[in-house]
Formats: structure tokens, sequence, C-alpha cells
């Protein structure tokens, strides 16, 4: 038995300046990279399960191969505000512009292993050919700001917050020596799959405007009653944090208020069904509604 092992480390280093017309995306290993060397279309190796399946034809015994590719990556984004910049409102100065950073450590696998029984040949692997992930550090300057909590996810957020990629391979090959011929074939199932976070406002549209800002997030949520009077609830989960969201219609506008696991109330917003929302300024006003909503939802509960 032959043990061939190798660890191959990359490091790549991004430093992008990106100005206001410039994307900041999401990005990884964009061919395949396990094996550097050793890994090509005459290689008799496992690796050969990728690149040409008819050369484990040539191996002589049991190969096991252990292969990584380490990548780390750094990079930054700019954002100089600019006329065309929707206005911040008070209070969020700077949600939309400045520096950002990220420092990514992530790496692709590969392992397979051959076995020469003759004239035959078989193998199988499972490898990462491509792939890779990105995370973006926040803006400590608004973590837990209860009027801006998601600009704490930085400037570069309309563009992207954290992504993710892949495609994992799991492979079978055969090949079958005839002299100094080999015939080879192989077949990959391949489970791919695309990630990516990033702010909008309601239109769906990743125009940067702080007063419109929201994310597509995982919700449980509940509703009772009728449509011109219907109460809602939900459980949001932003950045691991629980947070509810009760809403109810008044008319043709809709009040909404978010607040914490202790149904503290945090903010509230007024959404016209043909307009834009707004943060409501009358304390009074908001604390009234949001006691009344949340009150439809205890005398609900079970066992009250």
């Amino acid at each position: 038995m032959r043990l061939s092992h190798r660890l191959a480390a990359a490091a790549a280093l991004l430093l992008p300046c990106l100005g206001a017309a410039s994307a900041a995306e999401a990005a990884g290993f964009a061919s395949a990279e396990f094996g550097g060397e050793l890994g090509n279309v005459v290689a008799t190796n496992p690796t050969a399960l990728y690149y040409n399946p008819g050369a484990i034809g040539f191996s002589e015994g049991t190969h096991l191969y252990l292969d990584g590719v380490l990548a780390l990556r750094n990079g930054t984004f700019t954002h100089a505000p600019a006329a065309t910049d929707v206005p911040e409102p008070p209070g969020a100065e700077g949600a939309n512009s400045g520096r950002a950073h990220f420092f990514n450590v992530f790496g692709a696998p590969m392992a397979g292993a051959t076995t020469r029984l003759g004239a035959l040949a078989l193998g199988a692997a499972f490898s990462v050919p491509f792939g890779g992930n990105i995370h973006w550090d926040g803006n400590s300057r608004f973590a837990g700001d209860p009027r801006f909590p998601l600009a704490a996810d930085g400037p570069q957020r309309w563009t992207v917050i954290e992504g993710q990629l892949s495609s994992l391979y799991f492979t079978l090959g055969a090949a079958y020596r005839l002299g100094r011929l080999s015939v080879g074939v192989s077949g990959n199932v391949v489970r791919s799959s695309i990630r990516q976070t990033q702010a909008k406002n309601p239109t769906g549209l990743g125009d940067p405007d702080v007063s419109n800002e929201g994310r597509d997030i995982p919700v449980k949520q509940k509703a009772e009653g009728e449509p011109e009077d219907r109460y809602v609830i939900s459980l949001v989960q932003i950045r691991k944090v629980h947070e509810f969201v009760l809403h109810h219609s008044d008319g043709n506008v809709l009040i909404f208020h978010n607040c914490d696991t202790k149904f503290a109330r945090l903010v509230s917003v007024r959404y016209p069904r043909n307009g834009k929302p707004t943060f409501i300024s009358d304390v009074a006003f908001a604390e009234n509604d949001f006691q009344k909503q949340l009150a439809f939802w205890f005398e609900r509960m079970p066992g009250r």
C-alpha cells in the first residue's frame, strides 16, 4: 500500500479599494486547486478521478490520498458619502459610508483512494474543487443601537454581509488497462449551494437607505383575525439574537413594533399600504399601541 499525503497551503491577499460605483462581492476558489503539482491530467494518483480517470489504469497497488488547500483572505471596502446617496436620518450618520474590513480563513479538502486489480483499476474520492466564503466585520458603532441595529453589519452590507458557495463532488471511477492504453470513466454526484446575505429595502433593491432597511431572514409567524383587523406576531433572529415583531392594521396603515424577548419595545414604525415606512416619534402613541397588540397575544396564551 502506498500513502500519498500532501497539504497545500495557499494564501490569497485581496485588498480592493472600492468607491461608490464598485461592488464588494463574495468569491472563493475559481477553479480546482487540489493536488498542485501532483494533480493534473497525467497523474496516476487518486486526483486522476477528477482530472483524467483513465490515468488510474497506470497506477500500481493501492493508493490513499489526502490533500487540502488553506486560503487566507483579507480585504477592505471604502465608500465616501456622495451627493447621490439617500440622506441618512439623524443618528445614523456614517451608517452607509466609511471603511469595512474582512479577514477570513477557509479550506477545501480532497480525499481519495484507488486500487489496481489486474488490468482493472477502481477508485473513489471526495473533493471540493469550487468553493469559498466571506464574512465582513461589523460596524461596532451601531452594535445594539435600538434605532438602526442593522447598520451594525457595516457600510458594505448593501452588497454583501456574508456569503458562501461550494460544490461537493462525490466521485466513483474505473479504468481498464489495455497495454499502453487505458480507458477510464468516472461519475460524480455534485451537491452545490450558494448563500448570500445583504441589506435590502422594501422594494427588494439594494440602494442604501437606512430608513427602509431590512433583511431576508428566517421568521416564525402567527396571525389571527380578519384581513381588515388582523394581528400578527413574528419571532425573528438577527445575528443570533431573538426578537419579536408585532403588527396590526390601523385602517390603511400598518403599525409595527419591534421588542426583545422580555417584551420591552425597541422601535415602532408606521407603514402606509401605499407609502413608505417611517419611525413613530410619538412615544405615547407607540407605547399604547404596543401594549394593545401585546395584550391581544397575552390573552391567547395557553393557560391564561
